[in-house]
């Protein structure tokens, strides 16, 4: 069956439903703008043939409109069936209209190009060629209809087999069209997961430092943390991490160098008093692209941390030192003791 598709329910996600929406939207429009030309206009064309007939099929029209307005609100029926069944009765009513207007002569006709054009589009492609031989089909009966029925009628094949063509051509356009989206979609939903990847990566990393490490957007707000960072401002509660927090307010100090550093990138700063650990940090800018307003990393170098270290390292040195001294002290007593036993022998 056309209808079937071989695509979940799941799959239509609310962009699918809400093009269909504008979709019908456009059909109301279409069908209100049609009435109102024909009641206010007395050199158009429409319904020249058969009016009542024409004023029936526009006002039938425009409720099929509003109902399935409601209908896609609901999602019933599915979305294949709730676009073929949209397609295929703008195909009746625009056929009914076209015959009672006169036949092909009225131009109402190209209006479905429209329709073909938008319904292969918000489908993907999928039964856009199945629409255009349904139009096609329908085009064709009506103008053999009209040459049976109309008095002194002279039938358009050729005109009808060219319109037939652009039906065609329209609905091959859209399914390729709707193809290329189909594949930019799914390179633009792999590149997001790469960037998730890379983001997950990177918040690893950085979490590793054993220094305090900020990411600045060019608005001022932090995009990035690590846990290092956040003890020395402060910033470990749950509800901080879920919110977008800007540099200025939480820690101004910093915002106050930051600003000064992209006024003047080689400007060196002394070591800063944090008022919130009151740790004495080193700052570090980093620009994230050749610009430093489009965004910046910031290193913070706890000197508290690096002086524990740097008394360890003195206190090994000075264990290694006593050792060795001990060593050679150890070495001439022990032969002045070997001497004294020799000599008391």
């Amino acid at each position: 069956m056309p209808l079937e598709s071989g695509i979940t329910a799941a799959d239509y996600t609310g962009q699918y439903w809400r093009s269909l929406y504008y979709f019908n939207c456009f059909r109301f429009v279409i069908g209100s703008g049609l009435l109102i030309v024909s009641w206010q206009s007395e050199f158009a064309s429409l319904g020249s043939y058969h009016y009542q007939l024409f004023l029936y099929a526009g006002i039938a029209h425009v409720l099929f409109s509003g109902l399935f307005m409601l209908l896609i609100r609901l999602r019933l029926p599915g979305f294949n069936r709730q676009l073929a069944i949209q397609v295929i009765s703008d195909i009746a009513f625009f056929s009914l209209m076209l015959y009672a207007s006169g036949g092909l002569q009225s131009g109402l006709g190209v209006l479905l190009l429209v329709s073909l054009a938008g319904a292969g589009l918000i489908s993907r492609g999928r039964l856009a060629l199945f629409f255009a031989s349904i139009a096609t089909i329908s085009l064709l009966l009506q103008e053999t209809y009209s040459l049976w029925t109309i008095d002194h009628y002279a039938a358009q094949y050729s005109q009808a087999g060219l319109l037939s063509m652009a039906y065609f051509a329209v609905a091959w356009l859209a399914h390729r069209l709707a193809k290329y989206t189909l594949a930019s979609e799914q390179l633009a939903k792999e590149r997001g997961i790469d960037l998730a990847n890379m983001a997950q990566v990177n918040q690893l990393v950085i979490q590793d430092l054993q220094e305090g490490v900020l990411v600045v957007d060019q608005y001022g707000y932090i995009r990035q943390r690590n846990a290092y960072a956040e003890r020395l401002f402060d910033l470990n509660s749950s509800a901080d991490k879920a919110e977008r927090l800007k540099l200025s307010d939480c820690i101004p100090e910093l915002a106050n160098r930051l600003t000064s550093w992209q006024g003047d990138s080689s400007i060196s700063f002394d070591l800063l008093r944090l008022a919130h650990s009151n740790a004495l940090v080193r700052t570090r800018f980093l620009p994230i692209q050749a610009d430093s307003r489009n965004g910046v990393v910031i290193f913070l170098e706890d000197m508290g941390r690096i002086q524990a270290q740097l008394q360890q390292l003195k206190l090994a040195a000075l264990g290694r030192l006593t050792a060795n001294i001990a060593h050679e002290i150890r070495n001439p007593l022990s032969a002045i003791n070997h001497a004294a036993e020799l000599l008391e022998e």
